[in-house]
This record gives structure tokens, C-alpha cells and sequence, in this order.
């Protein structure tokens, strides 16, 4: 089942096939880039309070996600589905 969900958030959320359209080197200023360590920030997995935090300080009467579960559920069922929902979101950006 996490599998099954997993590949189902990857294909909706992933990247998609390049049309080949490029930037030159020098498009960016060389202050404009991400530095080594912001890079490192942002490619570190998410911890759980945090995720929580973003879960639970979400609208819960919202429309649904893409899954067709608000907010709510997740919020209701967090114990439950803490660990899964860290896998899977820990998952994204790997392969």
C-alpha cells in the first residue's frame, strides 16, 4: 500500500521529460545561486515536527488534495500515519 502511494506521488508530483530548452552558464550571477550550504538545506530530509507543524497549521476545511483526503484526515489520524507520511515525504527527490 505505501508503495502504491508512493509511486502515485511521485508520477503526480515528479519531473517531467525536457524539452530541451537550456540557460546558458552565465544566465545567473554568480551571487543569484544557491550556495553549498543552502543546497545542503534544502536537499536535508524533513524532520517530523516540522511536517507535523505544516499539517496541522493547514486548512482542514480546504478542498482536498489531490488523494481526495483533506487536511483533517491528517490531521486526525497523524499518530497513525506519522511514520508512512514521513516516509513518503522523505522519499521525494531520491531516484
Amino acid at each position: 500500500m505505501l508503495n502504491h502511494a508512493v509511486d502515485f506521488y511521485k508520477s503526480l508530483f515528479g519531473q517531467e521529460e525536457s524539452s530541451g530548452v537550456k540557460l546558458d552558464d552565465d544566465f545567473w550571477m554568480e551571487d543569484e545561486k544557491v550556495t553549498s550550504l543552502e543546497n545542503d538545506l534544502l536537499e536535508a530530509e524533513f524532520f517530523e515536527e516540522e511536517t507535523k507543524e505544516a499539517v496541522f497549521g493547514s486548512y482542514v476545511d480546504g478542498a482536498p488534495s489531490p488523494d481526495g483526503l483533506p487536511f483533517l484526515f491528517y490531521q486526525v489520524f497523524w499518530d497513525v500515519i506519522k511514520k508512512d507520511l514521513m516516509m513518503l515525504v522523505n522519499s521525494f527527490g531520491k531516484g
